[in-house]
């Protein structure tokens, strides 16, 4: 995607190349920092931008660190009063299938 930006090919162009459709390579861009091209084609003052500001490097990079992260809250942390709750169930001896009906308050 980087190279083709490089060329300024366009964002339908690199969808049908990667089969994909332009909207995921829209979402793409813009998550991992690139910008439309500027309509002048003119290079502008200082170091010219590469493939309209994305970075397949940086994608990446931020595509592991939010795989790390965890999506969703967990209900169920020692400690925590449904911890506890299911805990004295199983200790009292019901199925661990039971226990885990509890409902969290």
């Amino acid at each position: 995607m980087q190279v083709m930006l490089d060329y300024r090919c366009s964002l339908r162009a690199i969808a049908r190349k990667l089969r994909r459709s332009a909207s995921t390579i829209s979402r793409e861009r813009a998550r991992s920092g690139g910008t439309a091209a500027d309509a002048s084609g003119a290079p502008g003052p200082g170091r010219p931008r590469i493939a309209c500001g994305y970075s397949c490097a940086d994608a990446h990079h931020s595509a592991q660190r939010l795989a790390r992260k965890a999506r969703v809250a967990r209900k169920m942390l020692q400690g925590n009063n449904l911890w506890n709750r299911v805990i004295d169930a199983l200790r009292r001896g019901p199925l661990p299938e039971q226990a885990s009906t509890l409902k969290h308050n």
